[in-house]
């Protein structure tokens, strides 16, 4: 039985599996598992990282979008692991690939479904912990297959609420102990 090589048609990794590297992560909705595994690649392949400093870099990007939708994450090194597993799993799928075995395609086919879903590195009671309530509608949504819902590029009532604790905290901490003639002028602002 002839074995069939690359040069006869066979490539090394089936289509819906193929991750292209890529430098950022972009959209309006938190990362897929895709995106995730396409900037760890990147960071892997291209830039020439350890799988430990590949996982730290992508953590750091991914956390940046869970971040803006004010959600609580794991701590990083379980969320590192998951990257790093997340890997595992595709390296041994392509791995197996030329395997013309029943249940290799099911993982592969279960594996590609899954790539477009939510990478969730969300707290375990993230959902209990957000206290704005549409927050957490957003992960919810997330967490649903096709991932519905995005975020806005700024939450106006969180930066007017930011806005006014800075100043009160630079009011209070940073102008009155320097200089305590102000203290009668500033009451009446506030």
């Amino acid at each position: 039985m002839a074995h069939k090589t690359r040069s006869q048609g066979l490539s090394s990794t089936p289509s819906r599996l193929k991750i292209l590297p890529d430098e950022d992560i972009l959209g309006a909705k938190l990362p897929s598992k895709r995106q995730v595994l396409s900037h760890f690649w990147h960071r892997h392949r291209s830039c020439g990282k350890t799988l430990g400093e590949s996982a730290s870099l992508t953590l750091t990007k991914v956390k940046s979008f869970w971040e803006r939708a004010h959600i609580s994450v794991k701590k990083d090194c379980r969320s590192k692991e998951q990257i790093l597993c997340l890997y595992k799993e595709w390296q041994n799928l392509q791995k197996n690939f030329k395997t013309a075995q029943t249940s290799c395609r099911k993982k592969e086919d279960k594996f590609a479904d899954e790539l477009d879903d939510l990478f969730d590195i969300a707290h375990g009671d993230a959902v209990k912990l957000i206290k704005d309530e549409e927050d957490g509608q957003f992960l919810l949504l997330q967490r649903k297959k096709g991932r519905e819902g995005s975020m806005a590029s700024l939450d106006r009532k969180l930066a007017q609420k930011t806005m006014r604790r800075l100043i009160v905290f630079a009011t209070f901490f940073i102008i009155l102990p320097r200089f305590p003639f102000f203290t009668v002028q500033l009451s009446f602002v506030l």
